[in-house]
């Protein structure tokens, strides 16, 4: 199944992919900042592809730099933000609830993930075993579905989870019916396998079909 959300079109094809999974993994192994420079100079992919694509990345809002320091890529953020996840025994933070979810989905990761409902601000916890997520059925995740042109200002802030739908909905109407989608914990996880089907070892041979 193929969950048509990408407001960004988050797959793009003139990114080095090779230095994304490169970043995102460095960034979740260290849980800490890291030097720009050396994940360039490191990059599978070469030194040019690595730095056009990372400024790529900073200037569509995938990727954040704080003096001269990797903090975030792709929704994986080492600078605390309300949704939580432990992962693989290393504390993260992300940028929208989808990324607490769909990450650890994507890499097939046990996670504990917290976050919180916009509408009641009651503390959501979801569990999440080899990439399939363990949740409250009426748990429901809002996306945006219109378009943006910076993912992390733009499209990231109203990506969360609600207590359930009676909640979405009195938050919806409080913004003005604003347009979007409702997931629930499993379709998040789905979409996640989509938005981060780089980190797989097997993508180079995916996208060569």
């Amino acid at each position: 199944m193929t969950i048509e959300i990408d407001p960004l079109e988050t797959q793009h094809s003139d990114l080095d992919d090779s230095f994304r999974r490169h970043g995102f993994e460095r960034l979740r192994a260290a849980g800490a900042p890291i030097p720009a420079a050396e994940l360039v100079a490191t990059s599978p992919g070469g030194i040019e592809s690595a730095q056009r694509t990372l400024d790529t990345l900073v200037q569509r809002g995938m990727a954040i730099l704080e003096t001269e320091k990797l903090v975030a890529i792709d929704g994986l953020s080492v600078i605390p933000r309300q949704h939580r996840m432990l992962l693989s025994g290393r504390r993260l933070f992300t940028w929208c609830a989808a990324d607490a979810v769909g990450i650890p989905a994507a890499l097939g990761s046990d996670a504990e993930v917290k976050t919180v409902c916009p509408h009641c601000s009651a503390e959501i916890e979801i569990t999440i075993h080899a990439g399939v997520p363990r949740a409250d059925e009426e748990l429901v995740l809002w996306l945006p579905t219109s378009s943006c042109s910076h993912v992390v200002t733009q499209f990231c802030p109203d990506v969360n989870f609600f207590c359930n739908r009676e909640h979405l909905d009195a938050w919806r109407s409080q913004r003005g019916e604003p347009e979007g989608r409702s997931l629930n914990a499993d379709e998040a996880a789905q979409l996640g396998r989509q938005w981060w089907a780089y980190l797989s070892p097997r993508w180079p041979e995916v996208q060569s079909r």
